[in-house]
């Protein structure tokens, strides 16, 4: 926050014991002692790095330059935690030649690793995009980051107060827009392509290149901050960077009680009339530069679920990874799978040539892209928000017209547009004196007020505008209430094309990958199993809500809607067909995902069908939630009517050999001898038992027409021990 005004305190000195220890204090009178607190955090007005677009990158201290090239660069670091931003750079795609866009940024806190990425490749001529993002979050401790997101704008908070924000663009899947707002500990301290913070707004030291210090070529200070390939201790966007192998002796630089000052505070502070004596505690417990508002963690579930987690740290259990079409597979206990390919570099990214266009194109000439696009940017923002926040209009209106000409139309200008409106939202929200001022109604504070007027399209007139998030009625979703919720989700996807194998998961989950424009999204399935010779499909017409994970994925559960096997035929896999909806009435096209043993069965989700391999060694099966409580059934039906027969067995023979001894002579001093029984299954019906000739022609019969023991009986009521291995 930035302060309206200095806080002050008065410090007042006195004892009240009496004792020759405290004579040194008598008669001596300390005046009051008067302190004030200066917010150290005003130096930071107005100061963000942003880079957007393709890109075009202001330094923390407001120096602006366009750089074009790709790859992997540190936009920020900071040793002392260590913190880290890294944005990948490709190629913007649809034929522009030597354009640039973000497609993918890394946040390291310390031990944790934060990674969003959109593409696959990185190209300097082409784009080569993910089908869906990837999202994911390597952490072991929740004080290491704080992730805030709605459905496709993102912050991530720092230790030290440093705030990161980006944005994904739903039409082209880039990132379209990253701003990092520094904290008073980046003073002096952070590098990269954000440049070098200071106390005085300082550019000269800004363009500090990462081995030769401060130089004036922008181009040489960016490239200077690329992260290459042989550098593999910084790169953070492989499968296993390799700080996340360190120990946490090594891996740790943070704030310790060991390094650095510590911060205290009275316990309570004392009122004018207030006995000091009863104020005499202090608490000294703060031992890193800042401490997270306690409400940071309130949503927590709704925050860090949307990501995939793990710990990854050496002496941590790390994640299950494996290889196979150069795609990693990552599983959670959760049933969780993501579809991962690994980053790549094509052989373009290597040349050193970068071809910026020289002339405008389509018609456009640098008078038409000047006017146009001050005519957006004006019409696009009020005038109160750029007069209350130091925005410079012109320079976007600069990268506005750069972009038209490089592109030849103006589908960069929303993303130009959504960046100024992050800009001024981040000073807003840090200003302290708009939230205590009231606007002339006293409705609301001036803070409400601004923000109000930050919605895209000012929310379509179908919804209200509340610190700058739309909040739509009821029949509209979307980041500018401009779509209705009867159109369903469409062009969904499933992991893997459909397919989930029951040797590496449990299949009881999945996710689903879309362009989602609402976090309610609700699904219903439509059970089949693919027996010998059909499939056979089974109506369901329950509706459930899925798991929001991101503005690209959903994850669904099977669990509620698991049916009883076909047993006539020969069942060789199962599946659903999933449909998605955002009012429950409307549903979209249907997508399959087939759950096989992958050791008997090759099965094919787009033509739904599966064939039996030659080598068939099953070693799972497919179980579904009833056969799991059949065979439970079955199992303890059949055994506990094994003992009820035994005991009436036993029992009975007890009281017939009871009866017989109670009859029968008893020589004196022979010693007694327990009786024993034997099932003799060479008869087929007989169960007869003898103490040792003391009872002789006790024989217990138990008539069976078919000419089968008990056991034989009850052994073919159970199904074979096969079908239940899997389960045991």
């Amino acid at each position: 926050m930035y302060n309206f005004q200095d806080r002050s305190t008065i410090l007042k000195i006195s004892t009240s014991a009496v004792s020759e220890l405290n004579d040194i204090w008598k008669g001596i009178q300390v005046p009051d002692i008067k302190v004030t607190v200066i917010d150290k955090d005003s130096v930071l007005i107005n100061r963000q790095c942003l880079s957007y677009n393709d890109p075009h990158i202001t330094t923390f201290d407001g120096r602006m330059y366009h750089y074009m090239d790709v790859g992997e660069f540190v936009m920020y670091k900071n040793d002392k935690g260590p913190y880290a931003v890294h944005s990948l750079f490709t190629n913007c795609g649809f034929g522009w030649a030597g354009s640039s866009c973000h497609c993918g940024i890394a946040v390291r806190s310390r031990s944790s690793l934060f990674v969003l990425r959109t593409c696959q490749t990185i190209s300097r001529t082409e784009k080569h995009l993910l089908q869906e993002p990837i999202t994911e979050l390597r952490s072991c401790d929740e004080k290491d980051l704080v992730i805030e997101h709605d459905t496709n704008n993102y912050k991530i908070t720092l230790p030290t107060g440093t705030e990161i924000k980006f944005t994904i663009s739903r039409w082209s899947k880039f990132i379209s827009m990253i701003a990092i707002k520094p904290s008073i500990f980046d003073i002096n301290e952070a590098r990269g392509l954000c440049g070098v913070p200071s106390t005085t707004k300082d550019q000269s030291d800004d363009f500090t290149h990462r081995q030769n210090g401060p130089i004036n070529d922008d181009q040489a200070f960016a490239d200077s901050w690329r992260i290459t390939q042989s550098m593999l201790e910084e790169q953070l966007f492989s499968n296993e960077p390799a700080f996340l192998s360190y120990s946490d002796e090594e891996n740790d630089n943070s704030v310790t009680e060991e390094n650095s000052p510590h911060y205290c505070t009275c316990e309570q502070q004392a009122g004018p009339a207030d006995k000091l004596e009863d104020f005499n505690t202090v608490q000294c417990n703060l031992t890193e530069s800042t401490e997270f508002c306690s409400e940071s963690f309130k949503t927590e579930e709704e925050t860090i679920s949307s990501f995939y987690t793990s710990c990854s740290i050496s002496k941590r259990k790390r994640r299950s990874v494996s290889t196979s079409n150069n795609t990693v597979s990552r599983s959670t206990s959760d049933d969780d799978e993501i579809d991962a390919p690994p980053l790549s570099y094509d052989e373009s990214v290597f040349s050193t040539e970068v071809t910026i266009p020289d002339t405008f194109k389509n018609g456009w000439t640098e008078e038409t892209a000047l006017q146009t696009c001050m005519e957006k940017i004006n019409s696009a923002l009020s005038s109160e928000l750029t007069n209350l926040v130091d925005v410079s209009v012109t320079e976007f209106v600069e990268s506005c017209v750069l972009d038209i000409k490089l592109v030849g139309d103006t589908t960069f200008l929303p993303d130009t547009i959504g960046t100024m409106l992050t800009y001024i939202m981040t000073e807003v929200l840090r200003n302290e004196s708009l939230y205590i001022l009231n606007t002339t109604e006293g409705s609301q504070t001036l803070v409400e007020y601004f923000t109000s007027l930050m919605c895209p399209n000012n929310c379509s007139d179908n919804g209200i505008c509340t610190m700058g998030v739309c909040m739509c009625n009821g029949k509209y979703i979307g980041d500018d209430c401009s779509q209705s919720n009867s159109i369903p989700p469409s062009n969904t996807s499933l992991p893997f094309d459909g397919l989930c194998t029951l040797g590496t998961r449990d299949c009881r989950s999945t996710n689903l990958y879309g362009n989602f424009l609402s976090k309610i999204v609700l699904y219903k399935l439509k059970y089949f199993q693919i027996v010998a010779d059909s499939i056979e499909y089974i109506s369901e017409d329950a509706v459930f809500e899925a798991k929001f994970r991101n503005m690209f994925m959903v994850s669904v559960d099977f669990g509620s809607s698991r049916r009883k096997r076909a047993s006539a035929k020969t069942f060789m896999a199962e599946g659903y067909e999933i449909s998605l909806s955002y009012d429950g009435a409307n549903f979209g096209d249907s997508t399959r995902i087939i759950i096989y043993d992958e050791t008997c069965y090759s099965c094919n989700s787009i033509i739904v069908e599966c064939v039996e391999l030659d080598t068939c060694n099953p070693t799972v099966v497919p179980i579904t939630q009833n056969d799991d409580k059949t065979s439970f059934v079955v199992i303890a039906g059949a055994l506990g009517g094994l003992l009820v027969v035994i005991i009436l067995v036993i029992g009975f023979i007890y009281y017939k050999v009871k009866s017989n001894n109670t009859r029968s002579k008893i020589i004196p001093d022979q010693q007694e001898r327990k009786p024993s029984f034997h099932l003799e299954q060479s008869t087929g019906s007989h169960i007869w038992m003898s103490t040792d000739k003391s009872i002789s022609d006790l024989e217990l019969e138990i008539d069976d027409s078919r000419g089968e023991t008990p056991f034989e009986m009850f052994e073919k009521q159970l199904p074979p021990l096969s079908h239940y291995k899997h389960n045991i």
